[in-house]
């Protein structure tokens, strides 16, 4: 009799376990659907916006760019752009002045890891700022450009959407050796 009560718990215990398996399997299953809706909605939103701000001429808003700057990058850059003892300068920075798809993919997911600028190291995090509007990520990018680098060429509101959606799939910020980020 006791060896009957036993093999009927084993029993029960295996059911249990089976059926924690499948529950798993499950929850996993729906969880990996969900993700992937998620990024599908996110890239549904950014392309509508896409679509009506193409209708719309883009015009750079100094004194928005400015006030954005301040509001966003100045506790770590300084209001000079010539950055801290923990934050890197955006004065003369190549990537800002050469290369402003990178410098967007920057400001959108954020950045980490070990750099080195001017002879000087630095170690830091900055955030992704993706949540704020694609408008006024670009009058930010471009203040921080003419007024750092003295760079022309601006960076419209559709150059932010469309790195927003390139971007869509990366989870977390990037880390300066993802994107060989030495000066």
């Amino acid at each position: 009799m006791k060896k009957q009560s036993e093999n009927k718990t084993s029993f029960y215990v295996s059911l249990f376990i089976a059926f924690m398996v499948v529950l798993s399997l499950i929850v996993a299953w729906i969880m990996a659907k969900n993700l992937n809706q998620d990024s599908s909605k996110e890239r549904f939103k950014l392309t509508k916006k896409y679509k009506k701000l193409k209708k719309e001429e883009y015009s750079y808003n100094s004194k928005r760019g400015h006030k954005l700057y301040l509001d966003l990058c100045a506790k770590c850059h300084r209001a000079d752009g010539k950055g801290s003892n923990l934050y890197p300068p955006l004065v003369n920075s190549q990537v800002v002045k050469d290369n402003p798809q990178l410098m967007l993919k920057i400001i959108v997911k954020g950045l980490y890891g070990p750099m080195q600028r001017e002879g000087k190291k630095y170690n830091s995090v900055m955030p992704g700022f993706k949540a704020i509007a694609s408008e006024d990520l670009a009058h930010v990018a471009n203040y921080i450009r003419k007024n750092f680098t003295q760079s022309e060429t601006d960076i419209d509101a559709l150059k932010v959407i469309t790195t927003k959606i390139d971007t869509l799939t990366k989870s977390g910020s990037y880390q300066t050796s993802d994107l060989n980020i030495v000066n």
